[in-house]
């Protein structure tokens, strides 16, 4: 290889046009080509004819231009020591910072530790370096780690560490470890926090929805907020619906701030709020006053403003403001797919396909999520022909599928009996640009066990199943062994008798199913209890789950108890009827309280079908039907729980009654406590009644009902008061026991306690 011209060999690097050199040294380097970090036996001799050249902005220029990592580091431990060395080189902190952004760019991140250490330039700053890489890989275990050697690395000054190990718990969701972590470091006292560190708590907040939480933190900030601050704590307003605050922030930038002006990005932030709440006229008043201010709309004003027509059902002003884009000269292929998943989401599928159509006519880069829209409409349609023709034409074009639009395929194919079709199909996946999982196996393989003459197609695809390392759980087991049986049954002909005993165990291994009026009443309150619990005392659990960016999701309640949020099950018909689908994607589209009443109305609706299915089942007559009917409405409805008019229905009945007695009370909030009042405190005041107003508490008490299960008073059983709603609840329920209850002085529920985070 030969070195740059004679010309300018022997001048200053820094009088030089470095370009030739770093691209003879590049050049050299992948004649070299070191693959390894192990370089001992290549020579880097014939580097040493650049030493001359050595100095800082030759050595980053070099590093910066390498692709292969290997490359740069091999060069990089040659100018460490290069030989000869007339410029006396050594690296400084920007050739350091160089090699280590390639290293952690490319996930290697122990060789760049192992130099860092090494060369002892292992500080603060490039541990926060280190922990955004082990980060960005998702092992916030490694990430925290480093940020302890940072902690006891620099001892009072890792802020670097700090900000990047909060960026990373943002990142991960980690809200609670988020909190926990700033709040410790605050006590400690040892870093003056700077406004990246208050930043990086508001978005963790307020991407938790806990937007009160972070207003409080940015009244609070020691430090001066910047623009960043401003249009984070908007965000989590507008996200929110809070548009009264999310406007007051601005007002306060107008006003207040002038070094933080409303900017483009706090605009569309605005712009995207009022069009998610479908006040649009609100949002133009803002394009307007954008404009004004000399920020000129971009491709995402357009896009906010066309997806949230989109999801208010309003296609048609949509499309409008597509052409307006256009007329000011801003093209945005993606913003179509807005336009596609709105048809879909306001179920107009004929729409959404001539829409898709007139898309391709117009030579518009479509991508998966394009594709996978259209699929899934065709299946909607029952068109599983045309959803096939399309995956074939997405094939063809070079687009890998997604999973969901192919499963979504498969699952209509089933439900109308082409199970052959469904197979081949299911042997099509990789084609297409994706492996078949876990759950396109079980649609199948579980729909074949219902006919008969399958088994040896069930048997090729469970044993590829396992090839591909999933595991099959117990329901596949238990189709393939009960169609098994009934074979091995009709072959030894065996009487209805037999045949049914066999299948009752089976159906009794398999799972609990209510056969009985009071069995099925006790599964009814079961599932009960467990929904109630997800939208009252587990609701920042459930708001969390219900993420608008998964597929459709269910909630679904059990006989024990507790609560799922899930898919739908993928068997044909299912097992049990399904609760409402897609209760995830209203989340962000209304206000919390009306999303939560909307999934209370349904899971209610859920229950019924789910308590009258088993009546059908096991063929309860007009009689028990009705007696079943009569015990479940004794209890108050979920929607009435959430909302708390049970509890107002039960103050009204009490007011009544005490009106028509003319009985006066001292106090009328004890005239609805139960006995065991609160924090155990009824046992003084129980000794003190007489009998007429024991038999008086116990009539209304009678009426009282919990809070989070919706059962009644029962006098043998603990109860407590929330101080700030009035709803009482089992002590269960809320997990305090009587004991632990003696030494709170104000008690708040945990639905009230969620409101000071998110109302």
């Amino acid at each position: 290889m030969a070195p740059p011209p004679s010309r300018v060999i022997g001048k200053s690097s820094q009088a030089l046009d470095l370009a030739p050199v770093v691209t003879s040294i590049t050049s050299l380097l992948q004649n070299l080509n070191p693959k390894t970090l192990n370089t001992e036996n290549l020579s880097s001799e014939p580097l040493n004819r650049f030493s001359t050249y050595l100095d800082t902005n030759l050595v980053t220029q070099v590093i910066n231009k390498q692709t292969n990592p290997y490359h740069a580091l091999f060069f990089f431990n040659w100018a460490s020591n290069p030989n000869p060395n007339p410029n006396n080189y050594t690296h400084t902190n920007r050739c350091y910072e160089a090699i280590t952004n390639l290293l952690l760019s490319r996930s290697l991140i122990s060789p760049a530790t192992q130099l860092l250490e090494k060369s002892g330039k292992l500080s603060d700053f490039f541990i926060g370096k280190i922990i955004k890489a082990y980060g960005k890989k998702g092992d916030i275990k490694a990430a925290l780690f480093w940020f302890n050697n940072a902690k006891a690395l620099e001892k009072e000054s890792f802020l670097f560490s700090f900000n990047a190990i909060l960026g990373v718990l943002v990142k991960a969701s980690e809200i609670n470890l988020l909190k926990t972590l700033f709040d410790e470091v605050v006590n400690e006292g040892l870093v003056q926090l700077d406004v990246s560190s208050y930043t990086a708590l508001i978005t963790g907040l307020c991407k938790a929805g806990m937007v009160d939480n972070a207003k409080k933190v940015f009244d609070e900030m020691s430090c001066k907020r910047n623009l960043v601050t401003f249009n984070t704590m908007m965000n989590g307003f507008c996200k929110k619906g809070d548009m009264e605050n999310a406007c007051s922030l601005f007002n306060q930038m107008m006003m207040n701030e002038e070094d933080c002006l409303p900017n483009l990005i706090t605009y569309n932030t605005l712009i995207y709020g009022y069009c998610k709440k479908g006040e649009f006229e609100e949002a133009m008043k803002y394009m307007n006053k954008m404009e004004k201010a000399g920020c000129l709309p971009d491709v995402m004003t357009y896009r906010a403003i066309t997806y949230g027509l989109c999801i208010n059902g309003k296609v048609d002003e949509a499309k409008k403001m597509i052409s307006k884009m256009r007329l000011d000269g801003l093209k945005d292929t993606a913003i179509h797919v807005s336009i596609l998943k709105g048809l879909c989401g306001v179920w107009r599928p004929e729409e959404a396909i001539e829409y898709f159509k007139w898309m391709e006519s117009c030579k518009i880069d479509l991508n998966a999520n394009a594709y996978g829209l259209v699929v899934y409409e065709y299946c909607k349609l029952g068109k599983a022909s045309e959803a096939l023709l399309l995956l074939e034409a997405m094939r063809k074009r070079g687009v890998h599928s997604k999973l969901w639009p192919i499963n979504s395929v498969l699952r209509t194919l089933v439900e109308q009996g082409e199970l052959s079709r469904a197979v081949k199909l299911l042997k099509k996946f990789p084609i297409y640009g994706c492996p078949p999982n876990f759950m396109s196996y079980r649609t199948v393989i579980c729909n074949l066990c219902k006919g008969e003459g399958k088994m040896k197609d069930v048997s090729i695809l469970a044993h590829r199943m396992q090839k591909r390392g999933l595991v099959m759980d117990a329901t596949m087991y238990s189709c393939i062994l009960e169609r098994y049986w009934l074979s091995l049954l009709q072959k030894r002909r065996s009487g209805n008798e037999e045949k049914n005993q066999l299948l009752a165990a089976m159906d009794g291994g398999a799972g609990y199913n209510p056969r009985t009026v009071e069995e099925v009443f006790r599964d009814f309150k079961g599932r009960r209890a467990g929904m109630i619990k997800a939208l009252t005392t587990d609701v920042e659990e459930f708001y969390q789950q219900c993420d608008p960016e998964k597929e459709n999701l269910c909630l679904y309640g059990f006989p024990s108890e507790q609560w799922e949020v899930n898919l739908p099950a993928e068997e044909v018909p299912p097992e049990l009827p399904e609760p409402a689908l897609g209760i995830n994607f209203a989340r962000d589209g209304m206000q919390e309280k009306d999303w939560l009443s909307l999934v209370a109305v349904h899971s209610d609706a859920w229950l019924l079908s789910v308590a009258f299915y088993f009546g059908a089942r096991f063929g309860f007559d007009k009689a028990d039907r009705k007696r079943l009917f009569n015990m479940i409405n004794d209890l108050p409805t979920i929607f009435e729980v959430v909302t708390g008019v049970s509890k107002k229905q039960t103050k009204e009945k009490s007011s009544v009654s005490n009106h028509s007695s003319n009985k006066s009370k001292s106090n009328p909030k004890r005239a609805s406590e139960p006995p065991q009042a609160k924090y155990s405190k009824a046992a003084a005041s129980k000794d003190e009644d007489d009998d007429g107003l024991e038999e008086e508490d116990e009539e209304e008490h009678g009426e009282t009902l919990c809070g989070a299960c919706g059962e009644n008073y029962a006098a043998d059983e603990f109860w407590i008061c929330c101080d700030i709603c009035e709803k009482w609840f089992h002590g269960k329920c809320v997990k305090i026991t009587p004991a632990r209850a003696e030494h709170i002085k104000q008690y708040k529920c945990p639905s009230c306690s969620n409101k000071r985070s998110r109302p």
